[in-house]
């Protein structure tokens, strides 16, 4: 499969089974598949778009489903299962952090600099430059904030803090650790402490400890 949701994806699959339960199969959305890049693979074709339609008729053991069948390469396939997932506001934000860090961390391989990546990452998601900025931090952040974030505990602009405030690339097992402690301090911050913890955070810098919070 080729998805950018990562994250939810569970949620998602009981959600379509539902309504494909309830009000059966939708004909009028096929899902989108080409066929498998990998010679090897034991599957003949792979989704594109429709990951949780098609999980959800597989366990409910549907025979036939509507699909469209494409020529898309892999980036292209990476676009257009964005452009779905971001239409139906199904990506999370850990989803869309891992995504411009990928595509960032393939064109500074190839010798550009940041500035350039993020130009590139924009064009390619068609998105904005500071949305990517904003995002690209947040991929380094450990899986238990990212649940955080992505469940709503977590508002997206302290969790860009903390990642910006903390990651340390040389130690980072150390950020992980650093980066879990603040989150659980934010998000017992009532609504008015919150405003100044962007700050807070940014003052303190990767080295400071959650007694000096």
């Amino acid at each position: 499969t080729v998805n950018v949701r990562r994250s939810q994806v569970e949620e998602g699959v009981e959600k379509v089974k539902s309504s494909i339960a309830e009000h059966g199969f939708w004909r009028s959305s096929p899902i989108t598949i080409r066929l498998h890049p990998d010679s090897s693979s034991q599957y003949e074709y792979e989704v594109v778009v429709g990951q949780c339609r098609m999980r959800a008729c597989v366990e409910l053991g549907l025979e036939e489903i509507p699909a469209v069948i494409q020529e898309i390469d892999d980036d292209n396939a990476i676009r257009v299962s964005w452009a779905e997932n971001e239409g139906k506001s199904d990506i999370t934000p850990s989803d869309k952090a891992y995504w411009v860090h990928k595509i960032i961390t393939r064109y500074v391989k190839e010798g550009k600099t940041l500035s350039e990546c993020r130009e590139i990452a924009a064009k390619f998601f068609a998105i904005k430059v500071p949305t990517v900025i904003k995002y690209h931090p947040m991929a380094f952040l450990p899986p238990k904030v990212s649940k955080m974030m992505d469940e709503g505990k977590l508002r997206i602009q302290d969790a860009e803090a903390i990642a910006k405030s903390t990651y340390d690339p040389s130690n980072p097992e150390g950020s992980e650790q650093k980066m879990e402690e603040r989150a659980e301090w934010v998000i017992k911050l009532d609504r008015d402490e919150k405003k100044e913890c962007t700050k807070v955070l940014e003052d303190l810098g990767p080295g400071g400890s959650i007694d000096e919070l």
